[in-house]
């Protein structure tokens, strides 16, 4: 029997257990973004300073 409580979970919520793990799809957008953007600053910063060194 479903409570009043119980909120209707989302496609995202299935997928990643959002609700579960205390987050939500804004911080989790948010960390992936700069995750991206860490790692593609680091390819390019470590191609330019292998490129010099040769």
């Amino acid at each position: 029997m479903k409570t009043a409580t119980k909120t209707r979970l989302g496609g995202l919520d299935r997928r990643f257990h959002i609700n579960e793990l205390n987050t939500n799809a804004r911080t989790e957008t948010v960390a992936g973004t700069t995750t991206f953007v860490s790692m593609a600053y680091t390819l390019f910063v470590n191609t330019s300073n292998l490129g010099a060194s040769v």
